[in-house]
């Protein structure tokens, strides 16, 4: 990916990350910085008004150094070059890790992982109130309810944001931190959305009758699944997912200025038992569209026709 804006740091850069869908004021590119045989993480304003978005990151560094407490160490940032340093951090994202042992088919070690991940949410400090800030913040519709909400707004502590080093959860993106309270269950929705998202092929490999997967959200066509002992595990601390997905589309349209396309919850979520479920499925459909051309095979798609279905009732 290269850079399209003009940026005045020395040594070889490679472009991370480029927020340019987002607007103006919330604008970011990340680069990662090779000078000297030394690494290094900038993340530089896209846009002249984002420059205060920036400087509000490294001022929040230690509001979260403060709340995450023992459960996280944060990575500390550096002003310079109009942007935020952070050291190159050898180390796995906990995103890649869990999606590391799912495609390894050692579901234990990523459940554990991901188990591990909520316990240390679920201990951060709570405060049981109506988040009035929040939902002014969003220009949030609807009644708001009392509820266990994070006494500070991190929303953005989701899996691909934490680095395990050397046994350590260290924090390396802090980007959407807000000084107000904020639902628990909010933080926990957008992880479930966005490891349903990203990971989908390393979790549909682990499908099996002792390991269900549940299709809770579709993007476009496509249906999306967690492991549904994911989905139990959760499920004492969240409410409505309805409600939670129309505070993820609210905080997209307050980032982007636009109705955002995102994984959206299915109308009747479906079990998925076995990875190779819908690959045998989707030949047996291919198979019986091609004999369909050729005469005098009627036997032939009778029995795929039974097969098609019986495939399908199985993975539903």
């Amino acid at each position: 990916m290269s850079l399209h804006f003009k940026c005045d740091l020395p040594g070889n850069l490679t472009c991370l990350s480029n927020n340019s869908g987002r607007r103006l004021p919330f604008r970011t590119i990340t680069v990662l910085q090779e000078l000297d045989s030394a690494k290094a993480i900038y993340k530089l304003p896209a846009s002249p008004d984002a420059s205060e978005f920036i400087y509000n990151l490294f001022r929040n560094h230690s509001l979260a150094c403060d709340y995450l407490g023992n459960n996280f160490t944060v990575a500390p940032p550096a002003l310079e070059h109009g942007g935020i340093r952070f050291d190159y951090l050898t180390g796995i994202n906990l995103e890649d890790a869990i999606s590391r042992d799912l495609l390894s088919n050692d579901f234990n070690s990523a459940n554990q992982l991901f188990t591990d991940y909520i316990k240390r949410i679920i201990s951060l400090k709570v405060i049981r109130t109506a988040p009035l800030q929040f939902y002014k913040q969003f220009a949030l519709n609807g009644p708001t309810i009392t509820l266990d909400c994070l006494s500070l707004g991190v929303i953005d502590l989701i899996p691909r944001n934490i680095m395990i080093v050397n046994g350590n959860w260290v924090v390396i993106d802090n980007e959407w931190l807000f000084n107000f309270p904020v639902p628990r269950e909010y933080l926990i929705f957008r992880t479930l959305q966005k490891l349903a998202a990203i990971i989908q092929p390393a979790i549909r490999s682990v499908a099996s009758q002792s390991i269900p997967l549940t299709g809770l959200f579709k993007l476009g066509m496509k249906t999306l699944y967690l492991p549904k002992p994911w989905l139990d595990s959760v499920r004492p601390y969240c409410g409505s997912f309805k409600t939670m997905l129309n505070w993820e589309i609210a905080f997209q349209k307050y980032v982007t200025g636009s109705y955002p396309r995102i994984a959206r919850l299915k109308s009747k979520p479906d079990t998925l038992t076995s990875s190779k479920t819908r690959a045998c499925e989707k030949l047996l459909l291919a198979a019986a569209s091609t004999l369909k051309r050729l005469p005098g095979l009627q036997t032939t798609l009778g029995v795929l026709d039974r097969a098609i279905v019986y495939s399908s009732q199985r993975s539903n």
